[in-house]
């Protein structure tokens, strides 16, 4: 988990959160990998003078990823020196 949080320029009071949560859940070979991350800029969807521009106060995002991991015998074979028992492929 992290997060940051700060005025947006010197002359402003409006603030800037940022909030990030990354996981990772392993079983045997396979891995799921994932991100979840929250913005929030204070009256962004303003500008200085107080008109409306559109823009989002707010955003989110987030991503997965899911991984194989695996290691052929026949490579192993072909270069030891390289492809030890730690060594996967992906």
């Amino acid at each position: 988990m992290s997060g940051y949080r700060a005025t947006i320029d010197p002359a402003s009071d409006r603030s800037l959160t940022i909030s990030a949560l990354d996981w990772t859940l392993q079983r045997g070979p396979w891995e799921l990998l994932g991100e979840l991350a929250y913005t929030n800029i204070e009256d962004n969807n303003r500008d200085l003078a107080g008109q409306f521009t559109g823009n989002p106060e707010r955003m989110s995002g987030y991503y997965v990823q899911a991984n194989y991991h695996f290691m052929p015998q026949a490579v192993k074979r072909m270069a030891p020196r390289y492809f030890r028992d730690d060594a996967t492929f992906t």
